[in-house]
This record gives structure tokens, sequence and C-alpha cells, in this order.
């Protein structure tokens, strides 16, 4: 088993292999935050990404970004959007946060 910190440069490659493809869904920027990104993810954590669309993806760009993210990857992502970011946790988020796109 892959220990957390190539988990995290997995995904991160993954992710950035396929940028173009990303940013077909309107996406400006992607971050990786929580467990991943701080390494301390688990066979059960889901991965935690922070969208920034160039404009309003809608509910079908919204899911069809999750969807997507989540065949590639092969597990689940709790993707959030930045204009839904709460305040309360923005801090943290921005702290922990790993550019991908």
């Amino acid at each position: 088993m892959k220990n957390n910190s190539d988990k995290r440069e997995a995904i991160i490659k993954i992710l950035s292999s396929h940028r173009k493809d990303i940013t077909a869904f309107g996406v400006r920027s992607l971050y990786l935050f929580g467990s991943v990104a701080r390494g301390d993810a688990t066979d059960e954590s889901d991965v935690d990404v922070l969208v920034e669309f160039a404009s309003s993806p809608g509910f079908d760009g919204y899911m069809g970004l999750k969807l997507y993210l989540e065949d590639l990857l092969g597990q689940p992502v709790d993707l959030v959007m930045s204009t839904a970011l709460r305040t309360s946790v923005r801090p943290i988020v921005e702290q922990e946060a790993v550019r991908v796109t």
C-alpha cells in the first residue's frame, strides 16, 4: 500500500495530466485539501477538491466534473465550489490547499 504522501502525489499527477479535460468543464483552478492534501488520508477517505469555475457551471456542469473526477481517481470526491466555501472553514482550507490546475 502506498504511504499517504505517495497517494497525494499520485492524485496530483493524475489530475495534472488531465488538465485539458478538467479545464473543458470551465474550471479556472482546482485544489486538493483535507486529508489527502495533509497526507493523513485513510483507505476510507474521500478526495476533497476545491474548484473555482470561470463562470457558474450550473447543476449539470458541477455534477459532470464531480463524476469525471470520481471516475478518473476511482474513489469518491467531495467537490466544493470556492463560492460555496463557508467563511468559518475558508482559512483552514486555504492553508492546506495544494493547487493542481
